[in-house]
């Protein structure tokens, strides 16, 4: 019988242990929640007005299509804005790279702005966050109608890029 007890007080004590390490993963499907929330937040200020779809983020943001669980992606439709929401669902054990591909994009975005140099201080301000298996380019907001000079403009355009990080850190919990 005391055999019998301290197996089961063992068991017990393994499955506490267990539980108690464990981080809770995010649950599937979120991106429509967060895709509302975004745009939400900064209601007349979302300016994407165009959907991309799975061969735009393989192609020109070099995502594989195979690290794509799910994705909501809108960018838009004239040159001259940069504007952009992409939020990706990795494949299990992708996001990493996923990160990495949209950096290299965001990386490439800013080095080709000189056609347009009054983008550059919002591409230093997009951020790419990564929440466990989600991953976001996030490059929105109000543009600087006051004409500030770069230093002032990147603070404006990261200030509105936070009202976005806001609101996804607020719908995903994390």
């Amino acid at each position: 019988m005391k055999k019998l007890w301290m197996v089961l007080v063992l068991v017990f004590c393994m499955l506490a242990a267990s539980c108690g390490n464990q981080e809770t993963a995010l649950e599937s499907g979120k991106l429509p929640e967060v895709h509302n929330a975004v745009k939400e937040a900064y209601g007349e200020n979302y300016i994407p007005s165009m959907e991309l779809d799975e061969n735009y983020l393989s192609s020109v943001m070099g995502i594989p299509a195979e690290d794509i669980k799910d994705f909501v992606a809108e960018g838009p439709m004239m040159s001259t804005h940069i504007d952009m929401f992409v939020g990706i669902e990795a494949a299990d054990g992708k996001a990493e790279e996923v990160e990495q591909a949209m950096q290299a994009y965001l990386d490439m975005q800013i080095e080709n702005a000189m056609m347009y140099p009054m983008n550059v201080p919002k591409l230093k301000a997009t951020q790419i966050l990564r929440v466990d298996q989600y991953v976001f380019y996030v490059c929105l907001g109000a543009y600087d109608e006051a004409g500030l000079e770069d230093t002032a403009a990147e603070k404006y355009y990261g200030e509105q890029v936070e009202i976005g990080l806001t609101a996804i850190h607020d719908t995903l919990g994390k």
